[in-house]
């Protein structure tokens, strides 16, 4: 809603009863549609001061000036009527040439306007680069929506932005000479299933032993780890960040210091499945802890399924 009606002065010559007329009726349309339109028809008599000032006056106090652009304008506006004739517009286009020299032209205070497009070519030069042409009532209303301040499309508010899965490179790195160097394949999958029996004081669960036995040195694409992630998500254990953090304490610490965790869960979720891939037997791992975690839940056995479905 417009806080305050716009002011408007229309500035235009008398070419004519006919075209006096014309600018009358549209000023009263501003008027009838909220806008202060104001005119020297509107005047009576001769205004206190006299024209000249008058014109100043109303210059300084439009928000806009609308010029209506005809030969005959033109021809006062730029000083080219012969000597004594269209003073009044003769003085205005003086004026509004200075306030358009001294804002370097960077102003929209300045409008011009015209009924037929036979009058484009009697667009002062500073103000042809965006004229109204008022010939229906579409052309009314986008002038009418500048004039307003309610022309284009409201801004909208800005979203946050989103944190999206980042692939990482792991560093190559070397151990001691007298630590157990990197086992793969067959070697990560038996330590772990060692591992999962001693600890659990029998043989791995079936959700354990299918990632143990189809896991190590898999490569998933992009679809597959998001589809992984999910399936994991499901897990309880998973879902809470703080239960979560537990089942990364318990893995290997050199491995777990390397994930780059976020807040957001899919993405926190995302980079652990990442990094761990990454790692010999490092997924074997992540699986065999979150089985430990979760107790036999339906959502671990879908998990299960998951990984079988993923990785033949």
């Amino acid at each position: 809603m417009v806080a305050s009606p716009p002011r408007v002065f229309i500035s235009y010559s008398h070419d004519s009863t006919q075209h006096k007329d014309l600018v009358l009726r549209f000023a009263e349309r501003l008027r009838k549609d909220g806008i202060d339109a104001q005119i020297d028809q509107y005047v009576k008599g001769r205004p206190p001061g006299g024209w000249p000032r008058w014109m100043l006056d109303k210059l300084d106090w439009a928000e806009f000036v609308l010029l209506i652009c005809t030969e005959t304008y033109y021809r006062r506006f730029r000083g080219h009527e012969e000597l004594g004739t269209g003073k009044g517009v003769d003085w205005e286009g003086q004026l509004i040439t200075l306030e358009l020299y001294q804002a370097k032209s960077r102003t929209t205070k300045f409008v011009p306007v015209i009924f037929v497009s036979q009058n484009k070519e009697f667009i002062p030069e500073p103000l042809r680069d965006h004229p109204y042409r008022l010939d229906s009532e579409d052309s009314y209303q986008e002038l009418y929506s500048f004039l307003t301040g309610q022309s284009g499309v409201p801004l909208p508010e800005l979203g946050e932005v989103k944190t999206l899965p980042r692939t990482e490179v792991e560093p190559l790195t070397f151990g001691k000479r007298d630590e157990e160097a990197p086992l793969t394949g067959k070697g990560v999958s038996e330590r772990f299933a060692a591992q999962n029996s001693s600890e659990m004081g029998g043989p791995p669960s079936p959700f354990a032993f299918a990632a143990l036995s189809t896991l190590s040195g898999a490569r998933l694409s992009l679809k597959q780890k998001m589809e992984l992630v999910d399936a994991l998500l499901a897990v309880p254990a998973v879902q809470e960040p703080e239960t979560r953090k537990n089942i990364l304490k318990v893995m290997r610490r050199g491995m777990v210091n390397r994930i780059r965790r976020a807040p957001d869960d899919h993405t926190d979720v995302f980079n652990i499945v990442d990094n761990c891939l990454r790692h010999p037997g490092g997924m074997e791992e992540l699986v065999k802890t979150v089985h430990d975690f979760d107790s036999g839940t339906h959502e671990g056995q879908l998990l299960n399924e998951t990984l079988k479905r993923l990785i033949p």
